[in-house]
């Protein structure tokens, strides 16, 4: 009814997941058949587990790829310690990995180099830069992520919630060739809840997506933080359950992987609460279960190319990817909550 959008070849993106064995240490398992396999299997979940935690990422941001801003750094060069505006941040990060930083959000970037620490508690992270300098305040991508210009057609990162239903109405910028700036409901509806409690926040969301259209079952998506205080809040009226993530059709992907939901009433139908860590404490979202889909060719996350010889060195390369990008068909069904963190 308003948007409906759905996504061409051109505008999946590729997300990869690179193994890369050593020659020492194919040699020194070769004659173990079993540990070699079992070496190679730990590095293919290794690359496997990082496109997860990318498309995972991915889904709760704005297309831009950024996995961090600097709050402050110890210097500009060499190793510093960069402390994070949001301290969760630090999660989106593993030692070894490479980045690239810049003061705006799209561009060439102004340093790179590659993490040698990560502290979530304090939520910093150590980085030794390798070339450029460092800005006080710069934004962070995993190397080769920073859009070369404005606009989702330079996006490498999928188009997650808060680029569907951003925190305040679009204007008439292309979004996926749509202009948004003609009805608030194409860019989501959006609610301040931060005078509210956590419970009447969402209740006031939910509303404002019945209001508009929408009908449940729905789906509320918060950091686990807001999750503890949500089961607090709606105690007596509730229940949990385990749910499954489920195929086009509807049907339950059943297996080791699944959420605590909290069961409650909304004005619209059923309402689940499910937690998301890579959700800001300080935004809920609300919305139709089937109104945003995550989408990928057909064959899924795969081997792209195996066993290649990597340039200046004796070792050997497996790169595994994908392409994918979510889309929520219905912006205006979902609303995007600002609150207080817990």
């Amino acid at each position: 009814k308003y948007g409906g959008w759905t996504l061409s070849g051109a505008e999946m993106i590729p997300h990869y997941g690179i193994v890369e064995i050593d020659t020492l240490s194919k040699e020194l398992l070769s004659k173990d058949e079993g540990s070699f396999l079992k070496e190679a299997d730990l590095k293919a979940k290794a690359a496997l587990q990082a496109i997860g935690n990318g498309l995972s990422a991915g889904l709760f941001g704005s297309g831009t790829g950024v996995i961090g801003t600097s709050a402050s750094a110890t210097g500009s060069s060499g190793s510093v310690t960069v402390t994070l505006s949001i301290a969760q941040q630090a999660y989106n990060f593993e030692v070894g990995q490479y980045i690239e930083t810049d003061a705006h959000l799209y561009g060439t970037a102004d340093s790179y180099g590659y993490i040698t620490a990560v502290d979530p508690v304090a939520g910093t992270i150590g980085y030794t830069i390798s070339s450029g300098t460092l800005g006080g305040t710069d934004y962070i991508w995993n190397q080769g992520n920073e859009p070369s210009a404005s606009g989702y057609s330079y996006y490498k990162a999928i188009s997650g919630l808060e680029g569907w239903v951003p925190s305040s109405t679009p204007g008439a910028t292309s979004w996926f060739g749509q202009d948004r700036s003609g009805h608030p409901r194409l860019g989501g509806l959006h609610l301040t809840g931060t005078s509210y409690v956590i419970k009447e926040a969402v209740m006031r969301g939910l509303t404002m997506c019945v209001t508009a259209g929408a009908r449940g079952p729905f789906v509320v998506l918060c950091h686990p933080d807001q999750w503890n205080v949500l089961a607090t809040a709606l105690e007596g009226s509730s229940t949990i359950s385990k749910v499954y993530p489920t195929w086009f059709d509807g049907s339950e992907i059943k297996g080791s992987v699944g959420f605590s939901a909290i069961n409650f009433m909304s004005p619209g139908g059923d309402a689940q609460v499910i937690a998301d860590k890579d959700c800001l404490p300080s935004v809920v979202y609300v919305g139709p279960k089937d109104n945003a889909e995550l989408h990928f060719t057909p064959s899924g996350i795969h081997l792209i190319d195996g066993d290649i010889p990597i340039y200046n060195s004796d070792g050997r390369q497996f790169r595994f990817g994908c392409f994918a990008n979510f889309v929520v068909p219905v912006p205006g069904h979902w609303c995007r909550i600002a609150v207080n963190a817990p």
